[in-house]
């Protein structure tokens, strides 16, 4: 895949491009949101618990959710992604070793 700085894709505090095999060489989709996800995201909005954009819209609860590698290390450890989880390339490898469709995956 390849990512466009045009677009608004670019490498972590910089304008440059992501560029091609921004994902690296591992994307885990995982399955999010799923029913019990839109079940907790509408309770929580119920409770006040969402912030509410501008025009007083609640922001969607997500897609894409995944675990992957990156070809941009300096954006680890930083709020650079819409909410997957990036690992060094060597890293998601070794786990990908380790996991198989249907794995539960819990992030904390």
């Amino acid at each position: 895949m390849y990512l466009r700085a045009k677009d608004g894709h670019v490498k972590y505090g910089t304008g440059q491009s992501l560029g091609y095999n921004s994902y690296g060489p591992v994307f885990i989709r995982l399955d999010y949101p799923n029913e019990g996800d839109f079940d907790k995201y509408e309770e929580a909005k119920d409770e006040g618990l969402v912030p509410r954009k501008p025009d007083l819209n609640y922001n969607g609860l997500g897609d894409g959710i995944a675990i992957h590698g990156t070809n941009d290390n300096a954006s680890l450890g930083f709020r650079a992604s819409a909410g997957c989880v990036r690992m060094r390339n060597d890293a998601i490898r070794e786990v990908s070793d380790y996991i198989m469709e249907g794995t539960l995956v819990i992030i904390d």
